[in-house]
């Protein structure tokens, strides 16, 4: 299915001609691709933002780029659960602070009290009525739901939908359903369409949805056709925080979907390389490495958990930092892992790294940056 909406123009923070650079990247199968994948964080979505927030500033940093955006970086960015929201708002340009800014409006009516009309008017005054296939996404955008009726597990892409004109805000509502903490909820995906019921895709052990975006390339879904491999492809996946099952009460579901999202670590770290791979010690699955991949995650303390679940609100300061905390003890050595090798160079978007040229000081300069296509 072909790519409509910005995607495919590849707008972007830096010049006109790294912006059709990266367009023809994302469109060429074969060039290095960077996948940005997030955990359903649920309550836990400040652990997340804290990562995210660390994220966007070490990529900044070395871009060079004015208003670097993690979309500037990454070619599909995709969510489970309310991380389905996160990946939306991230693929259509903007910042984590903004979106931090809007999920403290939003993020109730999806993740805490789950009001299904309130959360309608609060996605549409975000997106609009815009198709999935056809929103103003500035990289690839995807999300995993699980229809209830057939259990089905749904890969929705800015390029393939489950349904013609299948709208983002219904997606998003979709992908947040949680019927294990809410009343069971109905939703048409397009305006025209049969009301079916869906549950958020940890509900199908997809907590983490990173080895399943590995699956679903790998067998080339979505609409996407890229090729897989170690000097093709960078997954990065952030957490939100994982809670030692010693801490508090447990739901039989809650520690299910964590231990799901464990071992489906385990297997992404045992067919791929990168830093974090060199750090550990399992087993290798496969002779050659299908990718490289990195993790990122933070460890709830008693008394995160414990302020948590007391006052959710209160306790988010605190929740953010540690996220943050977290993403740079995992860049900081010897504990951690050096960042070039994290984000190595052989991966770097177009325009990245280089520093901005200033105007030119003589027309023949200027004629030369203009026949290499540099503006």
């Amino acid at each position: 299915m072909a790519q409509t909406g910005a995607a495919a123009q590849g707008q972007a923070s830096g010049p006109p001609a790294v912006a059709a650079a990266r367009a023809r990247g994302r469109a060429s199968p074969s060039t290095p691709k960077r996948i940005l994948t997030l955990d359903a964080p649920g309550a836990r979505a400040p652990v997340q933002f804290g990562l995210l927030a660390q994220l966007e500033d070490r990529l900044g940093r070395r871009s060079f780029f004015k208003d670097f955006k993690l979309s500037d970086y990454f070619d599909l960015i995709v969510g489970t659960g309310a991380g389905a929201y996160v990946a939306a708002e991230l693929a259509r340009g903007r910042k984590v602070a903004e979106i931090e800014i809007a999920f403290a409006q939003i993020g109730p009516d999806m993740v805490f009290k789950r009001d299904p009309a309130a959360l309608d008017v609060g996605l549409t005054g975000l997106f609009g009525a815009a198709p999935v296939e056809g929103a103003p996404w500035r990289v690839g955008f995807g999300a995993f739901l699980k229809r209830r009726s057939d259990g089905l597990v749904l890969f929705v892409t800015d390029r393939a939908a489950p349904e013609p004109g299948a709208l983002v805000t219904r997606v998003l509502q979709a992908a947040t359903a949680a019927p294990a903490k809410f009343d069971s909820e109905k939703v048409a995906l397009r305006p025209d369409g049969t009301a079916a019921p869906f549950a958020d895709a940890t509900a199908a052990g997809l907590a983490d949805p990173a080895l399943a975006v590995v699956r679903a390339l790998a067998a080339r879904q979505g609409g996407y056709d890229w090729t897989i491999g170690p000097d093709r492809t960078l997954l990065v996946s952030i957490g939100a925080g994982r809670r030692p099952q010693s801490t508090g009460k447990w739901s039989v579901a809650e520690a299910l979907a964590q231990d799901v999202a464990a071992a489906s670590q385990e297997t992404l770290l045992g067919i791929s390389e990168g830093a974090r791979r060199s750090l550990e010690t399992g087993p290798r699955l496969a002779h050659l490495p299908m990718l490289r991949y990195e993790r990122f995650d933070a460890v709830l303390t008693v008394e995160h958990a414990t302020a948590l679940a007391a006052d959710p609100v209160e306790a988010a300061p605190a929740l953010r930092a540690l996220g943050a905390a977290a993403f740079d003890a995992a860049l900081t050595p010897p504990e951690g892992a050096p960042e070039r090798l994290v984000f190595p160079k052989a991966f770097n978007p177009p325009g990245f790294g280089k520093r901005p040229l200033g105007p030119p000081k003589i027309r023949l300069e200027a004629l030369g940056r203009a026949f290499q296509g540099r503006r």
